[in-house]
C-alpha cells in the first residue's frame, strides 16, 4: 500500500469513526454483485490492498460480512457509499448452525459453493476492460454463489469451481484469487462449449428474484424443490445405479434439465417418473426392494443420517411404494407405517391363504391381474382382488367334477365353460399351468343352478315334442351351449323341468322354438367356440385376438330383458381374419414335417407370427409370409 494511501485510509477511517463519512471517490456498486465483491473491490480501489486489513479498518470483523450480518453491510454501505438494501439483497445472512437466509428463504450452507469460489471467466474477462486493475474491476455475482448455477446466464459457459486454498478464499476476491489475466484468462475459455441455462437454474434465480414459478415446486422451499429435482433427475439421466459421488458439475447440470421436465408439471407427473423408472427394472431372480429399484432417489429418503425434511417428494414416494409394493400391515416407509395391506405377490397370497405359489400365480395370471411374463412373481396385485381369487381357488371345482355338480354329461360341462356360461377361474391362456387352468368357482356353478330354477318352471310329466338337452342340439343342429345361452336369456319360454330331478339332465326343450331363436341369433354372428372351430385356433386366442385393437376380429355382446349376456363374432370378420392369418396347422399338414422343424426354417427366414404365443396362447402368422416355405 503507498504511503499516500494508507494515510488516506487512515484520515478517512478516523473521519468516519466520528462523523461516518463516505470513502471518496466512490466506487459503483452493481445490481448483481455480492456484498464480499463490494468490499474486495473498495479495498482494492481505496488502499491498494486486501480485505483483510480494510475491514478492521472500517470496523468490521471479516467473518461477520462472510455472515451476511446485517450491522456489518451496514457499516460498508456507509463507508462505501453503496445502497443498503441492494447489497443486503444480495448477501445470504447466517441464521443458526449451517443455515442461513436469502432474500426471505431459509436455506441450508449446502445450497451454496462456499468455501469454493465460483465464477464465469468469460464474466471477469468482460469486467477487465473496466480497469486496470483486476482486483478493482472483476465483480462476483451474487448467484455465482449458489450450487444451482452451474451455468452462466450471460454466457453459457460452465461456471468454474475453485477449491478453498487459504482462509482468505472465503473472502472472495476474485482479483487475488483468480490469477490468470489476458490471454491466460481467454485460455479457460478456449476449448469450452457454451449450452443452455438448465431450466432449474432459472427457476431457482427467478423465485429468488420474486418471480411466480410452477405451482408444486412453489408449493415446497426452494431447496426441497431443488432436491427433489436434481434426485428425480439423476436417476432418470443415469439410471437407478448410479453412484452420486460419481457425478460431476456437468452430469448435475444434466439431472436439473432432466428432473425439471417432471417436477414442474406438478405431482401427477413426478408420480408418473416413478411408473416409469418402476415399469423398466429389469427384475433378477431375487425380489427386490425399493432401495434397489429406486436407487439413490430412495436411499437419500431413507438413510438415518438424513435429519431435513425433503418435502413433498417424500410422501409421493412413501404412496408409491405402499400402492405397489407388497407390505405387509405396520411395515415403516419413510416414517410412516402402512395401515392396511395394498398389494399381494402371488407368494404373499398363497401364503396368507394357504395355498400352492404357483397354483395361485397361475390363477392371477389367467384373471389378467399379472402379466404372461418371467417376473410375474415379483409383481403385485390389489390385496382386496387378490383375496378375492385365492377366494375362488379354495372353492373351486375342477372340470373333472363339473359334470356331477351341474348334473349332465362331459361334453355339456365342457360347453358350459367354453362358452363362458361359466367362467373359469384360470382358463388356457399363454402360461396359464395346472388344476387351476381346468376349474370353476362352486358359487358360480351354484348360480347358474338358482337362474334355470327361477326361470324354467316345474312339471310332472315330459310335455309332447319336448327332448332332453342333447336330443335338442342333435335336432336343431345347434351347439348346446347357444341355446344354454338362449335359456338364460329367457327367450326358450316353452323349456321346463322335470320335478324330482336336479340340474340341466331335468330340463326339455322344444326344438322347434330353439331352431326359430338359433336362426335370429346366428344373424348376429357365430359363438366364439365356433369362430375357433372354423379358424382351427384355441378358444382362448379367439377370445383374447376380439380384445386386441389390431386384430379385425370384434366380438359383439349381446344383453337379453333378463341382463344375460353372450358373444357373438361376425361372419364377415372371422372371414377376413381366416383370408389374412392362419396358425402353423395348414402348412405342417402340407409340408408334413414336426412343428419344431417348421420353426427352425421360419427362424432362418426371419419370419416371426404377428400374434405370438407368448400373448395369444399360439403363434399367428401372415398368411402371405408363409408362402413358399418348404422344408430345407
Amino acid at each position: 500500500m503507498s504511503t499516500w494511501n494508507a494515510w488516506h485510509l487512515d484520515n478517512c477511517v478516523e473521519e468516519r469513526k466520528s462523523k461516518m463519512e463516505v470513502l471518496r471517490p466512490i466506487l459503483s456498486f452493481g445490481p448483481k454483485e455480492s456484498a464480499l465483491s463490494c468490499t474486495a473491490r473498495a479495498a482494492a480501489f481505496h488502499t491498494g490492498g486486501t480485505v483483510t486489513p480494510f475491514l478492521p479498518d472500517i470496523g468490521i470483523a471479516p467473518m461477520s460480512l462472510v455472515a451476511g450480518e446485517p450491522e456489518a453491510i451496514d457499516k460498508l454501505c456507509t463507508t462505501t457509499g453503496s445502497d443498503f438494501d441492494q447489497v443486503s439483497a444480495n448477501a445470504a445472512v447466517r441464521t443458526g448452525k449451517r443455515a442461513y437466509r436469502l432474500r426471505g428463504e431459509a436455506l441450508s450452507a449446502e445450497f451454496f459453493v462456499r468455501p469454493r469460489v465460483a465464477f464465469c471467466p468469460l464474466c471477469l474477462h468482460d469486467d477487465d476492460a473496466s480497469h486496470p486493475d483486476p482486483a478493482v474491476a472483476r465483480r462476483h455475482r451474487w448467484f455465482w454463489a449458489l450450487d444451482v448455477v452451474k451455468t452462466c446466464p450471460q454466457h453459457g459457459l460452465p461456471i468454474v469451481r475453485l477449491s478453498k486454498e487459504h482462509h482468505e478464499d472465503e473472502l472472495v476476491q476474485l482479483g487475488l484469487r483468480v490469477k490468470e489475466q489476458g490471454a491466460a484468462l481467454a485460455q479457460l475459455i478456449d476449448g469450452q462449449t457454451t449450452r443452455p441455462v438448465s431450466e432449474l437454474q432459472d427457476y431457482v434465480i427467478n423465485r429468488l428474484d420474486g418471480a411466480v414459478g410452477p405451482a408444486w415446486l412453489d408449493s415446497q422451499s426452494i431447496e426441497q424443490a431443488q432436491w427433489a429435482t436434481e434426485m428425480l433427475g439423476a436417476v432418470v439421466a443415469f439410471g437407478t445405479g448410479v453412484s452420486l459421488d460419481t457425478l460431476n458439475e456437468d452430469d448435475w447440470h444434466e439431472a436439473g434439465r432432466a428432473g425439471y421436465a417432471y417436477t414442474s408439471k406438478g405431482e401427477a407427473v413426478v408420480q408418473q417418473a416413478l411408473e416409469q423408472i418402476f415399469a423398466s427394472f429389469e427384475y433378477t431372480a431375487a425380489r427386490p426392494g425399493p432401495q434397489k429399484i429406486f436407487g439413490p432417489l430412495y436411499t437419500s429418503l431413507s438413510a438415518k443420517r438424513a435429519v431435513k425434511d425433503r418435502g413433498p417428494i417424500t410422501d409421493i414416494m412413501r404412496e408409491f411404494i405402499f400402492e405397489n409394493f407388497a407390505l405387509s400391515a405396520g411395515t415403516k416407509v419413510l416414517g410412516e407405517p402402512l395401515a392396511e395391506r395394498r398389494r399381494h405377490t402371488a407368494a404373499s397370497l398363497a401364503s396368507k391363504a394357504g395355498l400352492d405359489t404357483r397354483l395361485v400365480q397361475n390363477a392371477l395370471v389367467t384373471a389378467g391381474l399379472l402379466p404372461n411374463a418371467k417376473n410375474a412373481q415379483h409383481m403385485t396385485v390389489d390385496a382386496e382382488t387378490g383375496r378375492r381369487i385365492a377366494e375362488k381357488i379354495q372353492r373351486v371345482i375342477y372340470l373333472k367334477e363339473l359334470p356331477t355338480a351341474l348334473n349332465t354329461t362331459r361334453n355339456v360341462a365342457y360347453q358350459v365353460v367354453s362358452d363362458r356360461i361359466l367362467q373359469p377361474i384360470a382358463g388356457r391362456s399363454a402360461q396359464s399351468k395346472g388344476h387351476t387352468s381346468k376349474a370353476v368357482d362352486r358359487a358360480d356353478v351354484k348360480k347358474l343352478l338358482a337362474q334355470i330354477e327361477q326361470l324354467v318352471p316345474t312339471v310332472v310329466a315330459t310335455p309332447a315334442g319336448h327332448v332332453p338337452l342333447i336330443k335338442a342340439a342333435e335336432k336343431a343342429k345347434t351347439p348346446t351351449g347357444s341355446f344354454m345361452h338362449l335359456l338364460l336369456a329367457g327367450a326358450l319360454t316353452d323349456t321346463v323341468r322335470i320335478e324330482g330331478e336336479a340340474g340341466i339332465a331335468a330340463l326339455r326343450f322344444d326344438p322347434a322354438q330353439i331352431k326359430t331363436w338359433v336362426l335370429k341369433v346366428d344373424t348376429v354372428g357365430l359363438e366364439p367356440l365356433e369362430v375357433a372351430g372354423k379358424l382351427r385356433l384355441p378358444l382362448e386366442a379367439v377370445l383374447k385376438l376380439c380384445k386386441d385393437p389390431s386384430a379385425p376380429l370384434k366380438m359383439k355382446t349381446i344383453t337379453s330383458s333378463t341382463d344375460h349376456q353372450f358373444a357373438r363374432v361376425p361372419l364377415r370378420d372371422v372371414e377376413r381374419f381366416g383370408s389374412i392369418y392362419n396358425s402353423l396347422a395348414p402348412i405342417l399338414e402340407r409340408l408334413e414335417i414336426r412343428r419344431f422343424e417348421l420353426r427352425r426354417i421360419l427362424k432362418a427366414k426371419g419370419i416371426k407370427p404377428v400374434f405370438d404365443w407368448a400373448n395369444f396362447g399360439t403363434d399367428i402368422y401372415r398368411i402371405s409370409d408363409l408362402r413358399g416355405i418348404e422344408p430345407g
